[in-house]
C-alpha cells in the first residue's frame, strides 16, 4: 500500500492508497486477455507529483480501456478519491471512495478510513467517527485510524479523548513523525523505539512504511538513490513492486524490505526504466570504455569508496568481454596521464598477459566475473543495454550503451549495488 498524508488544521490524517499496477519497465507486455494498469500507475505518479488533472485523466484512461479486475478497479476508485482530496474537494473524494465501496474491496476498511478523513476535513466529524468504527469493524487494533480519531477530538476540543486516541496509535506502533509531534504537544509519554529483528516480519503496515522511512534517511546516496523530486509514496510503490516479484505475501523482513530497496532504486538511477532491457551475451560481447566524464557515478554520491580515489582520478576504464569468457579490464588513473584507448584494437596488448579473469552472462543479465588469482573472489553485476538515448546526471547514455551494477563482491553479498559502469563500445 501507498502512503499519503493530507494535511488537516491542527495535526494530519493519514490517507492510504493502493497502487494498481507494476512498473512498466521491464515487465512482460500484458496480453490481449490481461487487464492494463499502465494508465492506472501513471496516472498515481501524476497524483503524487501534485498533477491532478493529468492524475485524473489518466484514471479515467485505465477504467475505461484497462480491463480491469474489479479488485483492480476498486483501488484506482480509491487513489481518484485521493486524488480529490490532495486537490483539496473532499465531496468529489467522498463519491470516489463511495464508487470503491459499492466493489467491496478485500481492504475496504482503508476505503472507510479515507472517508472518514474526507468527512473530517467538511467539519462532519460524526460521519467521520462513524467511517473510522466502520474500518475498525473490518480491521480491530488498526492504529492509524487511532491516531485519525485523535485528531477528529482534537478539532472538536475533546482533549482527554484524543489523548488516548494518540497514546493508543503509538502503542500499537504507529511511530510516524505525526504521531511523535502529537504526543509531544500533549505530554505524553513516548519510549525510545527498539531496533526491529533483521529476520522477522515487521509486526504492522505501519511499522512497515516507517521502516522504509528509516532506510531512506540513512541510506539515500549511500546504498540507495532516490529519483529527483521524487515523493517517499513513489519510493513506496517501488518497493511494495518489488517485494511482489520476490514472491513475499505477508508482511516483509526488515532484510527483505533493505533488499528491495536496494534492487529498484540502485545509484545513480534506477535500471527500471524505459531505456533499459536486460543485456544479452551477444550485445555484451566486445570492448568497452568507460569514459572519465562518467565516472563521477562511479559510486553512490555519499560513498566512502570516494575517499579512495581522491588523490588518484580515474581517467578511464577498459573493460573487454571476449569470445570464450576471457574478460579484461584495465584502469587508468593520475592527474598527468591521459586515456589511452580510441579503439578496441588499443586492448590488444592486455591480451599477452596470461588470462586470469573469465565472464558468463545468465538469460537474466546476471554477469559474473570469475578469477584464477584470487581466492574466493566474488564479483556480479547486473547489466542491462540502453535501448533508446537519455540522459542522467549531466551524462549523455546513448542506445547500445551498456550500464552494469555491481551487485555482489567481497564483503557485500546482499545485492546493494555499491559500483555503477556506464559502457560505450569501442571499434
Amino acid at each position: 500500500m501507498v502512503l499519503k498524508t493530507i494535511f488537516s488544521h491542527r495535526a494530519r490524517h493519514w490517507f492510504f492508497a493502493i497502487a494498481t499496477s507494476h512498473l512498466a519497465t521491464g515487465m512482460p507486455m500484458a496480453q490481449p486477455t490481461e487487464e492494463d494498469r499502465t494508465a492506472c500507475r501513471q496516472g498515481w505518479e501524476a497524483s503524487q507529483a501534485g498533477k491532478p488533472d493529468e492524475a485524473l485523466r489518466l484514471f479515467d484512461i485505465c477504467i475505461r480501456d484497462g480491463r480491469l479486475t474489479t479488485a483492480s478497479l476498486a483501488r484506482t476508485y480509491r487513489n481518484i478519491g485521493l486524488t480529490w482530496a490532495g486537490s483539496r474537494e473532499p465531496r468529489k473524494a467522498i463519491e470516489a471512495y463511495n464508487q470503491a465501496l459499492s466493489l467491496k474491496p478485500a481492504d475496504a476498511w482503508d476505503d472507510y478510513l479515507n472517508r472518514g478523513n474526507a468527512w473530517s476535513n467538511l467539519g462532519d466529524y460524526a460521519r467521520a467517527l462513524q467511517d473510522y468504527d466502520e474500518a475498525f469493524k473490518l480491521k480491530p487494533g488498526y492504529a492509524v485510524v487511532h491516531y485519525n480519531r485523535g485528531v477528529v477530538y482534537e478539532k472538536q476540543g475533546k482533549i482527554d479523548e484524543a489523548k488516548t486516541e494518540f497514546s493508543v496509535a503509538y502503542r500499537l506502533g504507529f511511530r510516524s513523525r505525526e504521531v511523535l509531534e502529537r504526543m509531544t504537544y500533549h505530554g505524553l509519554a513516548t519510549t525510545p523505539s527498539e531496533p526491529l529483528p533483521p529476520d522477522k516480519p515487521v509486526a504492522s503496515m505501519d511499522l512497515f512504511r516507517g521502516l522504509i522511512q528509516q532506510i531512506a534517511d540513512a541510506g539515500n546516496e549511500r546504498v540507495v538513490c532516490f529519483p529527483s523530486g521524487a515523493s517517499l509514496g513513489s519510493v513506496r510503490l517501488a518497493v511494495e513492486e518489488e517485494l511482489q516479484r520476490m514472491k513475499v505475501v505477508d508482511l516483509p523482513t526488515p532484510n527483505q524490505v533493505a533488499l528491495a530497496m536496494s534492487v529498484r532504486l540502485p545509484c545513480p538511477f534506477s535500471p527500471y526504466r524505459e531505456e533499459l532491457r536486460s543485456a544479452t551475451g551477444e550485445e555484451l560481447q566486445g570492448v568497452w570504455i568507460y569514459a572519465e566524464a562518467s565516472q563521477k557515478l562511479k559510486f553512490p554520491p555519499r560513498s566512502a569508496a570516494w575517499e579512495l580515489f581522491r588523490n588518484v582520478p580515474i581517467k578511464c576504464e577498459a573493460v573487454g568481454f571476449y569470445p570464450e569468457g576471457e574478460s579484461r579490464v584495465v584502469q587508468i588513473a593520475g592527474y598527468k596521464t591521459s586515456c589511452p584507448f580510441a579503439s578496441g584494437a588499443d586492448m590488444e596488448w592486455m591480451r599477452r598477459s596470461p588470462r586470469v579473469a573469465s565472464w558468463t552472462l545468465s538469460k537474466s543479465g546476471r554477469l559474473t566475473i570469475t578469477r584464477t588469482d584470487i581466492e574466493g573472489h566474488l564479483e556480479e553485476w547486473d547489466a542491462f543495454t540502453v535501448t533508446k538515448p537519455f540522459s542522467s546526471h549531466g551524462v549523455s547514455f546513448g542506445a547500445g550503451d551498456v550500464v552494469t551494477y555491481m551487485r555482489k563482491h567481497r564483503g557485500n553479498d546482499r545485492e546493494v549495488a555499491s559500483e555503477f559502469r556506464h559502457l560505450q563500445r569501442l571499434q
